[in-house]
This record gives C-alpha cells, structure tokens and sequence, in this order.
C-alpha cells in the first residue's frame, strides 16, 4: 500500500510522490510515474451503456443478449458493439451494476432470469429471477456484481424468459405530466 503525498512535480516529469509505511523504521518516500497501466493515478476505469430499443424475448427459454446501443460516458473501459461485450482494459476489482425495464404485455406470469458471463462464459451464481404477474407487467430489477477482472475480459449480461413476447422495454423520456426516464443502463 503506498499513500500519494504530493502531486506536484517540480521537474514536471509527471511523477507523484508517494509513501510506502513501514512496519518498522521510516517509511520509505520515493516518486513514481503518475500513470499506472493505461489510466492515471487516482482516475479509475468506468463506463455506462445503455438501449435505445425495446428487446423482445419472441422464443420462451431462449438465451437473449442483452443489448446496448448507446455509450453514455466511459474511460478504460470499451464496448464491442457487435458483440454487446463490454471489455476492461485494466485487472482491477469493479462493481458491475445494470437496471432493466421489463415488461409482460400479456396476462401471463413468466419467470425472467438475467446473468453475466465473462469471455462467453456463464457466470455461476450470477442469475437473478424476477417474475411479472397479471396483475403486475411491469418490472424494474437492478442489481450489482463485485468481480475481480483481467486486462482483456470481456463481459455482457443475458436474459431469457419462461413466456415468449416478455420484453426488455424501452420508452423515451418524457416531460409531462410528470418525468419519466426509460433506458436500461449498464
């Protein structure tokens, strides 16, 4: 563990100084390039992702991908548009979140599962179950997962549903009569 105590450069080398303590003795105070793997220090990776478009599960107990067509914001992380994958470029520990809307437009009761995989594979423990009722169509899940990551991983999120025409919803956002934001976000 080192500790940065100074981020100002006198030589302008782009270095910070920081301090290694000890477990006896001085702590060791030495300067160190102010990036670390492709992002600086003290900036870490992020990224959001969201859909434009309503997916519709037409296939019950079918494996979907889940699919993101807007880059909202990102920095060390990129989006493999064709694949839906979305790739760290740096090892690290990330709390991968995502929101979905979904919608039963039937008076059916199906069970919808969302997991992740990693490099095409499933996560295991990863899935989450929601149901929609006929009473009830509408279904706003969201949930994060902490994953320890390599440089080159590439991650995308799945669904399937127990009833064919289930959909992962999508509605513009709208001013009146009141607010409403539609977008699933990753």
């Amino acid at each position: 563990i080192c500790v940065i105590v100074d981020s100002y450069d006198p030589l302008k080398l782009n270095r910070v100084k920081v301090q290694v303590p000890q477990v006896t003795g001085t702590a060791i105070t030495n300067w160190i390039p102010a990036s670390s793997g492709s992002h600086p220090v003290g900036k870490a990776p992020y990224g959001s992702w969201s859909s434009t478009i309503t997916q519709t599960a037409t296939l019950a107990n079918t494996n979907y991908v889940v699919k993101l067509d807007n880059i909202d914001d990102s920095y060390g992380i990129s989006f493999d548009n064709a694949n839906d994958y979305i790739i760290f470029q740096n090892s690290g520990t990330y709390n991968v979140q995502f929101s979905a809307q979904i919608y039963q437009p039937t008076n059916s009761t199906p069970d919808i599962d969302i997991w992740i995989q990693i490099n095409n594979v499933d996560v295991p423990n990863s899935a989450g179950r929601l149901t929609t009722s006929n009473q009830i169509h509408y279904v706003l899940p969201s949930w994060n997962y902490v994953l320890a990551l390599n440089a080159g991983d590439k991650l995308r999120f799945l669904w399937s549903t127990t009833v064919g025409g289930t959909q992962m919803l999508y509605r513009a956002g709208q001013t009146s009569p009141n607010a409403q934001i539609g977008r699933a976000h990753v």
